[in-house]
């Protein structure tokens, strides 16, 4: 998956000199900032990143930091000799006396190393005492997939090295700099709301892969064995695949680009819809006398199905009432079944003659022996 915004991350993890790092000190003084810069999504077309410094009160002897990108992008590869090397330069300030590098160790990390050999210092000024700003730029090129979007980059942990004699001290800069990414020449993406209402329960398809937001779960529905509909939880979200969704009331937001153009998605028993349709077949979900359940469409009387939603596309018992929601109990969406019916907490009709604890009509029974109800919850 695409991720839709991301952060710079960094540690300080060099040991220079084989002098032991002291603790970070915060400094007002130094900046550090970027170029806002726009990506043309085609694999190929480098777009310079420039990353700049500045403190008028003390210099660095190196800094690394990692950027956390969203994925589909790269650094560009450029020849070096009889290698292809990533390309990433410093400023004509440290070309001489540093060193940088940076690598890609997951599709979305990427790190950047700078420092020297005799622990020189990154001098600020140019031969004739000008102050540069410029430290150091990468060549960065988008995979077509990506999506056309603006991107907000913000910063963590950046952290300067500085020397004081024989002591090394990490410096932060403060603020931390932000700025913009935007995409081009990608997928044309879409912004789908999703509203949870209080009742907790409510029904999703989508034409893309996306996240499980935190808050939320999402299973699918694979068939209805003695009057119960069987549920599987999902870890992701898999475009094209009708879900039933529970979690905290909110409103959330999927983000991606189609990955298909079929509007009208089956499996198991639910079906799914990414543009609005007019059902007058099988159950849709509503909320009815203060019970959310899948309630029966009376034919002569159709109802409209939202985009991204679903419904019970299943035809049973034509006695079965309104399936409702009893996952405290059993841990599945349940039907509640013919007036009377019983079930255990395995979801199992039974026949009540045994003491325990059932579900009738959607609450909890206490039956002990020769009883016919205890009591209720």
């Amino acid at each position: 998956m695409i991720r839709k915004t991301f952060m710079l991350a960094c540690s300080l993890f060099l040991l220079l000199g084989g002098q032991a790092l002291a603790q970070n000190i915060q400094t007002t003084t130094l900046r550090v900032w970027m170029d806002d810069i726009t990506v043309t999504a085609d694999g190929t077309t480098a777009t310079r990143l420039t990353v700049y410094e500045n403190d008028a009160e003390r210099d660095y002897t190196a800094f690394n930091m990692s950027l956390i990108v969203p994925e589909g992008i790269a650094v560009k590869q450029v020849k070096k000799g009889r290698n292809w090397v990533n390309s990433i330069e410093l400023s004509e300030r440290a070309a001489e006396s540093h060193s940088i590098s940076c690598l890609m160790p997951e599709p979305t990390l990427l790190k950047i190393m700078c420092s020297s050999n005799q622990n020189d210092n990154l001098y600020p000024d140019d031969e004739d005492g000008n102050t540069m700003d410029e430290l150091f730029s990468i060549d960065l090129v988008a995979d077509p997939a990506m999506m056309n979007e603006v991107y907000t980059v913000t910063t963590e942990g950046v952290v300067f090295v500085y020397k004081d004699g024989s002591t090394l001290a990490g410096y932060v800069p403060d603020p931390l700099p932000s700025f913009q990414l935007t995409i081009t020449g990608g997928q044309d993406g879409l912004s789908i709301p999703y509203t949870m209402t209080s009742a907790g329960i409510g029904t999703l398809v989508l034409p893309f892969d996306a996240e499980v937001p935190s808050g939320l779960k999402v299973f699918t529905a694979t068939d209805v064995v003695d009057g119960a509909l069987e549920l599987t939880e999902q870890t992701t979200i898999e475009a094209g695949t009708p879900l039933i969704v529970t979690g905290e009331a909110g409103t959330y937001q999927f983000k991606g680009a189609p990955e298909t153009a079929e509007t009208e998605f089956t499996e198991g028993v639910l079906s799914g819809t990414t543009e609005a349709k007019v059902v007058s077949e099988g159950y849709v979900l509503q909320r009815l006398g203060g019970v959310t359940g899948f309630y029966r469409i009376d034919s002569a009387r159709p109802v409209t199905v939202p985009a991204y939603r679903c419904w019970l596309s299943w035809s049973g018992e034509a006695d079965v009432v309104p399936f409702r929601f009893d996952f405290d109990a059993v841990n599945a969406l349940r039907a509640n079944g013919r007036e009377g019916d019983l079930y255990d907490l395995s979801g199992r009709r039974s026949d009540g003659r045994r003491a325990g604890v059932y579900i009738q009509q959607g609450k909890k029974t206490v039956r002990m022996k020769n009883e016919r109800v205890k009591s209720e919850k």
